[in-house]
């Protein structure tokens, strides 16, 4: 066991720290599923060195906040960095370590802090984890709710799978010029990318299957219509064209087709992998719950609307308990399943960083199965803007010569 190049690069950083550096910032731009999550523990040899107290993991959802806490407790972290700390889960408790080794809450409980947080940050010197920091946009609500602890905080790591927001404002703590992030002298700024993940085997490469369909709808009290989404190529158009044409038919013909390869991989491999279905709104959701059901399949669904239900289907969902997951925005960022094989998005959203992180859901490494045996599939409308961020993509897996389409069986 070894550590990939982001996380020695890493863990070079904080030794240097360590040593003298004087680097306070840290920033990582790891592409999705590439194993940014071990870094907040491997930051914890500054704990060990006498230079921090406790580490603060912020993240943007319930979920990933009870993930960060397995994260410490993991057997294979453990034994790969030789550590024993512990975090816990908190949300704005006055002692939010408890006498362990630090906590971990949400952006959103940091909004609505009572105080307590940075009572604890003035008393103790803390390694404070912005984790998906492009949550947190320049200027606004939660830069706001953080800033205080971002300037008591003896470190900072700012984490992200993009460096970019998808309503393209600037990212939180961020210097710019030119619209480019730039970084002084008391920073470091690592760089992931697919390519070198996929050399080093951390994550798996992604199959795809595009389809096209037929598209109407009104604008202005004008009918547009279209024999093929594929050659649209208006922004504006694309996101009413792939709207229309996933609430027809052809959202259930994509749905089968990815429903049909999914059960004859797991016919043929043996590998009880699971389903990932990702709608753009609740109430599609709910029809393609419905669909799937009727299909005799043991789904749930999780919603960024229904947050304690959506949480606990997500936690059923990565134990195995089920299948089958229908999501909207809660599932897309940070769910780390590596059961998940088979990805049918049927959402119109075309924003680069959220569709990259929608198919880095399907991208974690099984470590019960060999690397050489896993791949994941990914079906979808084949409109130019997903094209484009797929074409990205493949052009980074040829690079280490992986195959990229996937071809039905008959």
């Amino acid at each position: 066991m070894r550590l990939r190049q982001h996380q020695q690069e890493f863990s070079d950083i904080i030794d240097g720290i360590i040593g003298g550096s004087g680097v306070k910032t840290i920033v990582l731009n790891v592409t999705p599923g590439g194993g940014k999550s071990l870094q907040p523990i491997i930051s914890g040899k500054l704990i060990k060195a006498g230079l921090a107290d406790k580490i603060a993991w912020i993240v943007p959802r319930k979920s990933l906040q009870d993930q960060a806490e397995r994260n410490f407790q993991d057997p294979y972290f453990r034994e790969l960095l030789g550590h024993k700390l512990t975090i816990r889960t908190s949300t704005n408790d006055v002692d939010p370590c408890r006498g362990l080794d630090g906590f971990s809450t949400t952006f959103q409980a940091v909004g609505v802090s009572n105080g307590n947080l940075f009572r604890d940050f003035s008393q103790k010197r803390y390694i404070l984890i912005l984790d998906e920091a492009h949550h947190a946009e320049k200027g606004g609500t939660w830069e706001k709710a953080l800033k205080p602890l971002v300037e008591k905080a003896a470190f900072v790591i700012m984490m992200t799978g993009t460096m970019a927001r998808g309503n393209g404002e600037e990212i939180a703590f961020l210097k710019y010029r030119h619209g480019r992030p730039v970084f002084d002298a008391g920073a470091k700024y690592i760089k992931y990318g697919r390519t070198m993940a996929l050399k080093e085997k951390a994550i798996i490469p992604l199959r795809f299957r595009l389809s096209d369909a037929k598209a109407a709808w009104q604008e202005n009290g004008v009918t547009k219509e279209v024999d093929s989404i594929a050659g649209v190529f208006k922004p504006k158009d694309i996101s009413a064209a792939i709207y229309t044409a996933l609430r027809t038919n052809f959202a259930k013909s994509l749905l089968n087709s990815a429903l049909t390869h999914w059960h004859r991989y797991r016919a043929k491999t043996g590998h009880l992998s699971a389903f990932l279905a990702v709608t753009a709104d609740v109430e599609h959701a709910k029809q393609v719950l419905k669909y799937l059901k009727t299909r005799g399949l043991n789904a749930e669904l999780a919603t960024s609307h229904e947050s304690t239900l959506a949480h606990n289907a997500i936690k059923d969902y990565k134990a195995g308990k089920f299948d089958t997951l229908v999501s909207v925005a809660m599932a897309y960022e940070g769910l780390d399943c590596p059961r998940i094989t088979h990805i049918a998005c049927l959402t119109q959203i075309r924003s680069e960083p959220w569709i990259e992180q929608c198919l880095a859901r399907a991208v974690r490494v099984d470590r019960t199965i060999p690397y050489e045996q896993q791949e994941a599939f990914i079906f979808a409308p084949d409109d130019p803007l997903f094209r484009k961020i797929v074409n990205a993509i493949k052009a980074e897996q040829n690079s280490v010569k992986i195959k990229n389409d996937l071809k039905l069986e008959r």
